[in-house]
């Protein structure tokens, strides 16, 4: 409170005083001079920015696919087995069902427009396998393929053979 009261009484003579003429000077002598670092502040920018760039562009670049590479040649032994196993039971179902007279049925377009689909995916995935990919994801997707054109296929034959009862009965009912 003295203080306060003392700064109040002599505000005056605070506002009304000159500093000696060689203060200024000796204060900005002990005063540590800022370096100049603008110019490097841009050249560190501008280096950064180039090499985030190319990063960028390194990730965004397609994997180069690896030149005249079997893609069998590197799968494991227990998938290309399973693979076999699953074109085996395919072929046996295609084999029960008569494709090419159904797909002018349009009650099962669905079905085909399915198996096209599932078919487009499964080359995508194949074309992968040329490349420097996880190929335990691409394996896992290639027997996800397999598995849903056999249901696929299952579920058409058991739409096949209902259609034939139902057309039996009626025969019948007549």
């Amino acid at each position: 409170m003295k203080l306060d009261n003392w700064m109040r009484e002599n505000r005056q003579s605070f506002d009304e005083a000159e500093p000696p003429e060689g203060i200024w000077t000796g204060l900005k002598e002990h005063i540590p001079q800022e370096k100049k670092t603008g110019k490097m502040y841009w050249q560190w920018s501008a280096a950064a920015v180039i090499l985030l760039s190319i990063g960028f562009w390194w990730n965004q670049a397609d994997p180069e696919p690896i030149a005249d590479a079997d893609p069998k040649v590197n799968l494991p032994a227990g998938f290309l087995a399973q693979e076999a196993n699953y074109q085996q039971d395919l072929q046996m179902i295609e084999a029960q069902i008569d494709l090419s007279q159904i797909a002018s049925n349009p009650d099962y377009a669905w079905v085909f427009e399915e198996l096209e689909e599932l078919e487009g995916i499964n080359n995508q995935y194949r074309a992968d396998l040329n490349t420097p990919v996880p190929k335990e994801e691409l394996l896992g997707v290639l027997i996800d393929y397999y598995e849903k054109r056999l249901r696929l296929l299952r579920r058409l034959q058991m739409e096949i053979e209902r259609n034939q009862k139902i057309i039996e009965n009626e025969k019948l009912s007549l």
